[in-house]
């Protein structure tokens, strides 16, 4: 298995670790268009597709009306 992990000096700082992330996605091919929406959480594997499915968009709404009313 190949770990991939940034230099423990980037490991502080969130932005950086997206940036290193972001970097190791496009040098290894993986590349998408400007328009897709970010989620928190995107799975890093390339196979699971690019930005947000319906399916998983309508979850998210789902998810976000519970906290809602949890929060009433």
């Amino acid at each position: 298995m190949r770990i991939v992990v940034p230099p423990p000096a980037l490991c502080t700082d969130n932005a950086a670790m997206i940036a290193w992330a972001g970097m190791e996605m496009y040098t290894g091919g993986w590349h998408t268009d400007l328009d897709v929406l970010a989620i928190s959480k995107w799975p890093m594997d390339p196979d699971r597709g690019e930005g947000i499915m319906e399916e998983t968009l309508d979850e998210m709404q789902l998810q976000n009306m519970k906290d809602a009313t949890l929060m009433l």
